[in-house]
């Protein structure tokens, strides 16, 4: 009769994953400005900003913020621009919070004496 052998094989495996996140900052050319600009993640930018992203967000659609893709998927704004838009955020809040002429200060009161006649 034949004997049987049996062989065991073993394998190992390793694996190694690199995990890199997006860098929140960097130098980067920014067409609009043609210059090379900081340019912040749109997460960054709205924390920088002290505004919602859903802000950031409205921004970039009207154009008031430049964009640049660096790589596929990853959106970056333009340092320069969002200071120009905080500027004239500010500045449009410092218009509406300057307090106005008050309206007896403008008009001329109308006096007369006690026969009617004006002075």
């Amino acid at each position: 009769m034949k004997s049987k052998r049996t062989a065991s094989i073993r394998i190992e495996t390793y694996e190694v994953t690199t995990v890199r996140r997006r860098p929140l900052t960097l130098r980067a050319w920014c067409v609009a400005c043609a210059a090379e600009v900081e340019m912040l993640s749109p997460k960054r930018a709205a924390e920088w900003a002290a505004v919602p992203l859903l802000t950031i967000s409205g921004w970039l659609e009207t154009g008031k913020l430049h964009l640049a893709e660096i790589a596929p998927g990853c959106l970056y704004v333009c340092r320069n621009a969002l200071e120009q838009q905080m500027k004239e955020c500010a500045a449009a809040k410092d218009l509406k919070i300057q307090p106005q002429a008050s309206p007896r200060s403008t008009t001329r009161r109308n006096r007369s004496n006690s026969k009617g006649e004006l002075p």
